[in-house]
């Protein structure tokens, strides 16, 4: 069994030193992957303490705070569910990652994490460098397609000019998935060099896009412009999200 002890240094999540960086302004996401079958109601009471105690260490960052539980996912890990951190920018995680070390009530509350039940296995941080328009975090009852994708060549240029493409098709037939494109800050496993979130608005939601896309000359088109010399996709999932109350 892993010790408490282990898990709070994990879910601490080592401080980056950010003096030679600067603040970027688009939102970040700092995720933690969890391995373990115990019940999901055990982790939103954890994080339910962590966002109180959170936002009494640094009351000016705003951060919120959700549980992906995945439906499927592919080859590369073995997370069963994830916690997603959304911040307004690095900088504000910067802050409250800072405010939090050596913060005893903060450190109290991490030792309340049900590690008799799941694991940490992964911990990463992203920042949102495109999107469609809506970055705002997850709501409940979403349903999130997250891709990985190896940058083989190009940067991110090529995507976001893709991801515009397939955009447009989607809003031609009246879908509206909201698109964000996810480049890392610091990466955990795997090999990801960038991730790709498209969001629904429920499961249901879901389905009728797939129909509608799949039935699209248009859309097949720019769905199979994917630009294969520039990009590999190494990773599919499909999570579901529950929001804290």
């Amino acid at each position: 069994m892993i010790s408490k002890k282990t898990i709070t240094k994990s879910l601490a999540f080592a401080f980056v030193a950010l003096s030679s960086t600067a603040a970027l302004a688009n939102p970040v996401v700092q995720r933690v992957g969890i391995a373990g079958s115990g019940p999901v109601g055990e982790l939103e009471s954890f994080l339910e303490r962590a966002s109180s105690v959170a936002g009494e260490i640094s009351p000016n960052v705003t951060a919120t705070a959700v549980i992906l539980t995945n439906s499927f996912h592919g080859p590369v890990g073995s997370n069963d569910v994830s916690i997603a951190l959304t911040f307004d920018s690095l900088q504000d995680w910067a802050e409250s990652t800072s405010m939090q070390r050596g913060n005893s009530k903060w450190q109290q509350v991490m030792q309340t994490f049900p590690a008799d039940n799941f694991t940490v296995n992964f911990q990463g941080l992203s920042e949102v460098v495109w999107s469609t328009g809506n970055a705002a975090p997850a709501a409940d009852g979403n349903v999130l397609l997250v891709y990985g994708v190896a940058v083989n060549q190009g940067g991110l240029a090529p995507m976001m000019s893709y991801l515009e493409r397939v955009a447009d098709a989607s809003r031609e037939m009246g879908v509206n998935p909201t698109i964000n494109l996810l480049s890392p800050i610091v990466a955990g496993a795997g090999t990801a060099s960038a991730n790709i979130i498209v969001r629904f608005d429920s499961a249901e939601a879901w389905a009728s896009a797939s129909a509608k896309q799949d039935a699209s000359d248009d859309f097949q088109q720019a769905f199979t412009s994917f630009p294969t010399q520039n990009y590999t996709i190494n990773y599919r999932g499909m999570s579901v999200v529950t929001a804290l109350q």
